[in-house]
């Protein structure tokens, strides 16, 4: 990397505003290195690999504030190496490994849309990097795995670009068998009707599924393989009910807070019709089912009229990617970083595509990526002002506008296929 940079540096111009821009962002996001030295599910995951070394049931019993560990044997058996070290040692590897998935990031945006080397590229570049930060700086700071979901997609899809398919399954297995969210891409392909990836991916998924019985006794993996997957279950109460204490995004935690009498710890109610479970249950199904069709409808409708080859490739990632903050349970404010690619393919439309959009629309849409960004951000705001944005799920909101203005957005402007 810091040969990139020097080498970027000296070529002056886009690149060296890149060089300019990357230091910068690093510097914003110094702050979160205390994460080193305090509590972060960081704690959890190596909580979970010590118990894997000592032969116990990592799923069992929670960790630190009663929180459980949600993730794959394999991720636990990755980190064992680990438990023989001071913790912080593994928080520090962890902070380096999601600077450098950020900056591998990068280099796949530049390959899927064709930025130019100009005063354009240079505010495109800028802009979506000021939107970053927010939720770089929360994932970093929690300790969380959203970074490596990010590019484990990105990646899958680059790979599969290139016809190497091997790898591209690979990426995408390991972001499904560590954190579940790209499972979302079964639907993706099954709808493109791509049956060469769909067996792809299948095939690893079930490899690194199976993986871990080469280290660990058969009846042990079995079962905790078992034991994680009951965890996971969508129709357990505690997938349904989703509580928390402030920054959360999934439509299941707004509706929890505005429309059942559950109580949230530390938080005040604000409950307006009651709902129970049942009806809970039902609704987000309902909103779930609403999200598969407006997913399958931007993909083989819209982007389909809109964009062509890789960029179309990239659309269709962006959005799936967009659609997890709200329609996956459990989705806090670090989840936002999921929006970026169609954010930064908004802004290419706009800033390098020159397409003419409707005011009205630019405008909601920019408050909206501000509240999923800077209001999650909560390192700019009191006491007071914090405690009111987290209990009222304004990042939830956010993330439930963005996807309907994504539409109109595309639907508003005319773009030349590309």
């Amino acid at each position: 990397m810091i040969t990139y940079l020097k080498k970027h540096w000296i070529a002056g111009g886009f690149q060296r505003a890149e060089v300019i821009i990357a230091f910068g962002f690093f510097l914003a996001i110094i702050p979160a290195l205390r994460g080193i030295s305090v509590q972060s599910d960081i704690d959890i995951f190596y909580g979970a690999a010590l118990r894997l070394r000592q032969g116990s049931n990592m799923y069992l019993a929670p960790y630190m504030y009663g929180m459980w560990y949600y993730y794959s044997p394999l991720f636990a058996s990755i980190l064992v190496p680990f438990t023989w070290l001071d913790i912080r040692i593994l928080k520090v590897c962890w902070h380096l490994l999601n600077l450098f998935l950020v900056f591998r990031s990068y280099r796949l945006f530049c390959w899927y849309l064709p930025i130019p080397k100009a005063k354009t590229g240079i505010l495109l570049v800028s802009t979506v990097s000021l939107l970053a930060i927010p939720a770089v700086f929360l994932n970093l700071l929690y300790g969380q795995l959203t970074i490596l979901v990010l590019w484990c997609c990105m990646e899958g899809v680059y790979r599969f670009l290139k016809n190497e398919n091997t790898k591209g399954s690979l990426a995408f297995a390991l972001g499904i068998n560590i954190k579940v969210l790209p499972i979302f891409f079964f639907y993706s392909f099954l709808l493109k009707q791509n049956w060469k990836r769909l067996l792809y991916l299948f095939l690893a998924v079930g490899f690194l599924l199976l993986l871990p019985f080469l280290w660990l006794n058969f009846s042990f993996h079995k079962e905790i393989i078992q034991d994680w997957l009951n965890l996971l279950n969508p129709l357990n109460k505690e997938h349904i009910e989703t509580i928390g204490e402030g920054g959360f995004t999934d439509f299941a935690s707004v509706l929890i807070k505005y429309a059942t009498l559950q109580k949230i710890p530390n938080e005040t109610s604000l409950n307006i019709i009651s709902l129970n479970t049942l009806q809970v249950f039902w609704i987000q199904m309902v909103f779930r089912f609403l999200v598969l069709i407006l997913t399958a409808w931007v993909i083989l409708n819209l982007h389909a009229k809109t964009f062509t080859g890789r960029i179309k490739e990239f659309a269709d990632l962006g959005f799936i990617l967009a659609c997890i903050p709200t329609a996956f349970p459990h989705q806090r404010d670090y989840s936002m970083l999921l929006c970026l690619p169609s954010a930064f393919l908004l802004f290419f439309s706009w800033l390098v595509l020159k397409s003419k959009i409707s005011s009205w629309v630019i405008v909601f849409l920019l408050l909206d990526m501000v509240l999923i960004s800077y209001v999650n951000f909560l390192e700019f705001f009191g006491g007071p002002m914090k405690f009111f944005l987290h209990q009222s799920r304004i990042s939830g909101f956010g993330a439930l506008f963005f996807l309907p203005l994504y539409v109109l957005w595309f639907k508003s402007q005319k773009v030349k296929l590309l």
